[in-house]
């Protein structure tokens, strides 16, 4: 009997536990605050939900590519972003419509190679207007430009005079670069005749006697490792007697002081180009990535880089030309701070990373 009575007074504490728990009143949501308003102590569930466009490149290229995936990366993984990724002609494009547009800069990301920003901060073709409020985020890859040829005559960029040269297309940020060298360092820009077809199809040109010399823009894999680009690699895979042309050191110091333009220098290991580099060679460095206007909101770019920095690797497999994304590399878009986006800039600092690098 007494067994009973236990079993049922167990019974009874803890009905009136249960209901007791179920009588607290529920917590109240902490209210919604818009992006630029949003404190530290704010968890990511908290965070109002944001819409962003990122307007990448002409399809298939990787500026096209890593944008696209930084898309579905941002909606996998971060809990109150999300991305719409836009195809676009290409960086000058991405650059005039910030530059144009007050809403766009407002809620949006381009891709694009940042020493062009120079062109448009100053007014210089093929910008019609002077805008400075674009700045870094985040590289997605380091290029290096160099230029091609069947002729082993052709040994500088002086000898191409009189030539035809296979540039990338005219809406490319890539062209800028070639015309700065042949305008300001090498006298040959009103002397040669410059083609703008694009970076696969200037190398497929080449192999067909359609011109004389190709530009190409082989993509860091790693410290002093490049990979080339489909056409290149065939090209190699076919012929033997193909020459890189160097860029001296000297040639793009003249350029960049007479023009103002923002290109350096850098010099690839033999080999690092294949079996027939057998010297040192030099280059000129190029980077690519994704900028923001000051006005997209900090706490938007700083979770841009968090996904990122966290997710890098995954950037790996979509394009061999993303292999050089590391959370190390990030932060070398652009040679100064001050080039850098402040929502970066804060993101960077709090992971300890050196943001820019070197200009010599």
């Amino acid at each position: 009997m007494k067994k009973l009575f236990y079993v049922l007074l167990l019974s009874v504490l803890v009905a009136m536990m249960v209901l007791s728990g179920c009588t607290q009143p529920a917590s109240q949501p902490a209210p919604e605050s818009s992006p630029s308003e949003s404190s530290p102590s704010e968890t990511p569930e908290q965070h109002e939900q944001v819409a962003i466009d990122i307007l990448s490149m002409a399809f298939g290229g990787a500026g096209y590519v890593a944008s696209f995936a930084l898309g579905d990366m941002i909606n996998k993984y971060s809990p109150w972003l999300r991305a719409t990724t836009l195809e676009t002609p290409g960086g000058i494009y991405n650059l005039k419509i910030l530059a144009d547009d007050p809403e766009v800069r407002k809620k949006s990301i381009i891709f694009g190679t940042f020493a062009t920003n120079n062109l448009l901060e100053k007014g210089i073709d093929p910008f019609d207007q002077e805008y400075s409020g674009i700045k870094a985020v985040s590289l997605a890859q380091s290029v290096a430009h160099t230029y091609v040829t069947l002729d082993p005559n052709i040994k500088s960029g002086r000898d191409f005079a009189g030539k035809r040269i296979g540039l990338p297309s005219a809406s490319s940020n890539g062209k800028v670069e070639p015309e700065v060298l042949m305008e300001y360092a090498w006298d040959v820009k009103d002397k040669a005749k410059l083609e703008y077809l694009g970076w696969s199809e200037a190398i497929q040109a080449l192999r067909d006697g359609m011109v004389d010399v190709a530009i190409s823009n082989p993509s860091f894999i790693g410290e002093g490792k490049v990979a080339a680009n489909p056409a290149m690699e065939e090209l190699m895979s076919i012929r033997s007697d193909y020459y890189f042309v160097p860029i001296s050191k000297e040639d793009i110091d003249t350029a960049r002081n007479k023009s103002g333009y923002p290109i350096f220098p850098a010099e690839l290991p033999p080999g690092a180009l294949g079996p027939t580099q057998t010297e040192p060679h030099g280059i000129a460095l190029i980077t690519n990535g994704w900028m923001a206007d000051e006005e997209l909101p900090d706490d938007v770019v700083y979770e841009i880089c968090r996904v990122i920095y966290e997710y890098y690797e995954e950037f790996w497999p979509r394009h061999a030309t993303l292999q050089g994304l590391t959370p190390e590399t990030m932060a070398t878009l652009a040679p100064n701070e001050s080039d850098y986006h402040p929502g970066a800039i804060k993101f960077y600092k709090d992971k300890g990373l050196e943001i820019g690098f070197e200009l010599d």
